[in-house]
Formats: C-alpha cells, structure tokens, sequence
C-alpha cells in the first residue's frame, strides 16, 4: 500500500514528488509503487524529469537518501538531459551554487560530477554558469572544477 502522503498524488507524475521527499525509505516507496504504474521516467510539461527536481534539492537534507534514489533513476536508464527547453539537471544544480554560495556546496559539486559521468554534456549555459559561480564564490568554482575540470571552459 503507497504511503499515506503519496495518495493525494497521481503515479504518473508521483517521481517528481519522490524526488523532492526527503525520506529514508525513497527506494522502498519505489519498489512499491513502480508495480502499480509508478513512471520513473516521467516529465513534466516544462521539461522536467526527476533528475531535474533532484538537483534542486542537492543542498538540502539527506543528500544520501537522494542520492541513492539518483543511481537507482540511472540504472534504469532515466535521462539526464530530459527536454530539450528549459534548464536540464546540470543547469539546475550549478545554478543552486549561484544563487545559493553560502549554502554548503559538497553534495551539489558531486551531484554535478554524476550527471557527467551519466552522460550530460557540458553545454555552453553551463560554461556561463560556471563562470558566474567563480565571480559569486571563487573557492566553491575552484572545487568544482577540480571535480569536473570540463567547467572551467
């Protein structure tokens, strides 16, 4: 049986919901859904899969349970750059280090280096914002780019 705050949602669009929870048990919520019709795969009509809403979650608590929910999205193929508007996962998360320097940036910096190595190019909107986080933070972009040297342009 879904959990109690999960009714309220359709299972189509309920992945952007997990994305945004903060439990625990997200994989186990998964497990029991996906059988039920639960898209993993799912975007919204501003472009927007649960990578994207992952990403703008990165700094916030229990990064680890996001992230585990992340691999478990790539081992099932889930893209990284779901549309083809708008900001992909890897504009969303740099520019969560813009506009949000003071914040800690050590779950945002490797959360950018796996939508890397899960296939997301480095385009030319996230050269800009790599630059705009070097004018705002200076030693968050140094750590970033050591994370992810593609960014320094």
């Amino acid at each position: 049986m879904p959990p109690e705050w999960f009714l309220d949602h359709r299972l189509q669009d309920g992945v952007l919901q997990l994305a945004m929870s903060p439990r625990d048990d997200i994989l186990a919520v998964v497990a029991a859904l996906e059988p039920l019709g639960l898209d993993l795969h799912y975007m919204d009509a501003q472009g927007r899969n649960a990578f994207t809403i992952l990403a703008l979650f990165v700094q916030s608590h229990n990064n680890e349970a996001r992230l585990r929910f992340a691999e478990l999205l790539a081992s099932r193929s889930v893209s990284v750059k779901p549309g083809a508007h708008g900001l992909d996962p890897l504009d969303t998360v740099l520019r969560r280090l813009v506009e949000s320097p003071w914040k800690p940036a050590l779950p945002a910096i490797p959360f950018a280096r796996f939508l890397i190595d899960r296939g997301a190019l480095i385009e030319a909107s996230h050269l800009q914002l790599a630059r705009q986080l070097e004018a705002t933070d200076a030693a968050v972009y140094r750590r970033l780019v050591a994370a992810v040297p593609a960014l320094a342009g």
